[in-house]
């Protein structure tokens, strides 16, 4: 009998003695649940992904002493470990899975693909091996390691391979796999398939939290050797998911204490979003050091939205929230901010920007140009100097509250409201925004979170920057229920803008859209860190020049 335990747990990135005593600490508690084995997600002591801090020889001598002070523990009683770490090893550093067992390394296992696609840059930093690493000994049972991507091309790769069913009892996964709509899934999917093309149960671990954009969503889990899910770890949360594997009688026993090691419900989608976004904010507070977030509530969804994550996230007593009504306010507007306050728990203050408004409007009747426009964005820069300037004050993460959709098209003033250190709602698309807040409205994430925080006419008004007067998203753009399948099919799905069609829009006024959204790079560009939800998060996944002349979009003839 071989019991593993599956350490689903945080780890920053930099933060090797944090992540070494984590280690330690899991170590005892995996003790206490007899298991033979402790696996780590991959890189773990790292973090991931360490980047550029692999090219620093500083960095990777503190990884090798970590390692042999985590492998000198090994002595003492209590589980081997797998540890997922950057190693040096023959000049060149590896993304490892090493084996530390009675004091020392046994075994080093170095990842073979790399990937280097969509947020991942794995070539730049790590050499790979030329194929993946035969089956280990251990427990007298013949281990197969994999390393996150060895997985997803473990059952295309050409004969003869080091692994097959005739050299293989059970195989090992570690994995620092971002979140994106589905994944879960397919980890599973891919899984299942080589669990049963090996005929040997599949131990997975992921790690959990956030890095900058990236989140990672755990749902760690075991696959028996016919395919069956026979354990599986919470998504964005911690958890030890602990296994036995009896290898005469090819059977898995669960550990059923705590319950959470029962395969849990599957979320939703649109409650998996605002766990990951929960999940985010605080992950990413947390490890700037700043506990305290502000924001600017203007009456609108998206800053609602923001508000309502924050306070599920951090706490009423860590969020503080700021109206700067103009002329062009809506009293509605007003209504529905103070509202979301009271319900929230939040003290709302209110500082009026009408004086330093009119300070400009003098000096904008001497000159020339575009006046309204600038009119326009001088109250958007207004109000993201005055939340700077607070944020400065009293120490606080600014928050930025547009949306996916405004940043696709430029719907967004630099130096205004893309002011802040993270902005939580970058890859989520106006639609969605709605859809998370209904969401909300009808769930609470946690016990303690405040019941149906919005108004309906925060669910239900039509969107507006109110920098002018009756102004409407609208007037300037497609609906969103229109331009958000538009702008899904071009981002996500890379769509040819001029292949594209749609009964509510002509063929030239898709071109336009595409054209804005290239235009608005240089916004984005200088846009804060978002968290990533989709297959294509601006930034990471998404890298256009700033200055494009490729003509992707051809100009339709007049006809």
């Amino acid at each position: 009998m071989l019991t593993i335990a599956l350490c689903q747990t945080d780890s920053n990135v930099g933060a090797i003695d944090h992540n070494t005593q984590t280690l330690l600490q899991k170590r005892q508690e995996a003790a206490k649940k007899n298991a033979h084995l402790l696996v780590t997600s991959e890189l773990f002591l790292s973090g991931y992904p360490p980047e550029d801090l692999l090219l620093h020889p500083p960095f990777l001598s503190a990884i090798q002493q970590a390692v042999t002070h985590i492998a000198a523990e090994t002595k003492k009683e209590g589980p081997a470990i797998l540890l997922g770490t950057p190693w040096q090893h023959n000049d060149h550093c590896i993304n490892a899975a090493l084996l530390l067992q009675h004091g020392r390394i046994q075994h080093i296992i170095a990842k073979s693909t790399l990937p280097n696609y969509g947020v991942f840059d794995e070539k730049r930093v790590f050499h790979p091996a030329p194929h993946p690493s035969a089956p280990i000994p251990f427990h007298n049972h013949r281990c197969t390691i994999l390393i996150c991507e060895d997985l997803w091309h473990a059952t295309d790769r050409p004969t003869p391979s080091p692994i097959d069913s005739d050299n293989t009892d059970l195989i090992i996964v570690l994995n620092a796999s971002p979140f994106e709509p589905n994944k879960l899934q397919q980890r599973q999917r891919i899984a299942q398939t080589l669990a049963t093309h090996l005929n040997a149960p599949l131990f997975y671990v992921n790690t959990v939290g956030g890095q900058d954009e990236l989140l990672f969503d755990g749902g760690s889990f075991i696959i028996d050797s016919r395919g069956h899910l026979t354990a599986s770890a919470p998504q964005w949360q911690e958890a030890h998911l602990v296994a036995s594997y009896n290898k005469e009688t090819n059977t898995l026993t669960s550990d059923p204490s705590p319950a959470r090691h029962s395969p849990p419900t599957p979320m939703d989608s649109l409650a998996c979003d605002y766990h990951g976004l929960l999940c985010g904010i605080a992950s990413y507070c947390r490890q700037s050091g700043l506990p305290h977030v502000l924001l600017g509530l203007s009456g609108g969804i998206d800053s609602a939205l923001v508000a309502t994550l924050a306070v599920d996230s951090l706490g009423a007593s860590c969020v503080h929230a700021i109206m700067m009504p103009s002329p062009y306010t809506s009293e509605l507007s007003r209504r529905d901010a103070h509202a979301l306050a009271h319900a929230l728990g939040l003290q709302l203050e209110e500082v009026a920007i009408d004086d330093w408004l009119a300070t400009f409007d003098t000096q904008l009747r001497a000159a020339q140009g575009n006046k309204q426009l600038a009119r326009q964005n001088i109250q958007a820069r207004l109000r993201g100097l005055w939340l700077m300037a607070q944020a400065n004050l009293h120490n606080r993460l600014l928050l930025a509250t547009g949306n996916k959709s405004e940043y696709a098209m430029g719907y967004a003033t630099l130096y205004g409201d893309m002011c802040g250190g993270l902005a939580p709602l970058k890859d989520v698309y106006k639609t969605r925004v709605y859809a998370l807040a209904r969401w909300r409205q009808q769930h609470k994430p946690h016990p303690s979170a405040p019941d149906q925080p919005f108004t309906e006419s925060l669910l239900t008004k039509a969107p507006s920057a109110e920098l002018a007067p009756n102004q409407k998203d609208s007037d300037d753009m497609p609906d969103y229920a229109i331009l958000d399948p538009l702008l899904y099919q071009l981002l996500e799905g890379n769509a040819e803008p001029a292949a594209l069609t749609s009964p509510h829009l002509t063929s030239s006024e898709i071109i336009a859209i595409w054209q804005r959204v290239i235009n608005a790079e240089y916004k984005r560009r200088q846009a804060p860190p978002g968290l990533k939800l989709s297959s294509c998060l601006f930034g990471r996944d998404r890298r256009y020049p700033l200055l494009n002349h490729y003509q992707r979009a051809p100009t339709p003839s007049p006809s």
